[in-house]
């Protein structure tokens, strides 16, 4: 598995994704392999799993990276680049955009 250049952990809630995530990570840095675990979420699991620090890019262990990406805070910067200023702030704004 540690083969791939990109190794997709998902599931459904509960069930240690962030767990197999860590210990993935661990193993990868071990080999010597540059390695980012990137948590989509409004939560660190990963990094407090690890004991890091929290919510942005730190280095956890030599050559084992993290990074939280909070989804929301991730679309307002995308439509901010993709869309002039005042379109970017209602389609942040509405409620039937971000559901």
């Amino acid at each position: 598995m540690l083969d791939r250049e990109l190794v997709v952990v998902t599931g459904k809630g509960g069930v240690g994704k962030s767990a197999v995530a860590a210990a993935l990570g661990l193993v990868a840095a071990g080999r010597g392999l540059r390695t980012i675990v990137a948590e989509v979420a409004r939560r660190d699991d990963v990094s407090r799993a690890l004991g890091g620090e929290g919510m942005h890019e730190e280095e956890l262990a030599p050559g084992l990276h993290h990074l939280s990406i909070d989804p929301e805070h991730a679309m307002e910067l995308y439509l901010a680049d993709q869309l002039p200023a005042a379109l970017a702030e209602l389609l942040g704004s509405s409620r039937a955009f971000s559901y």
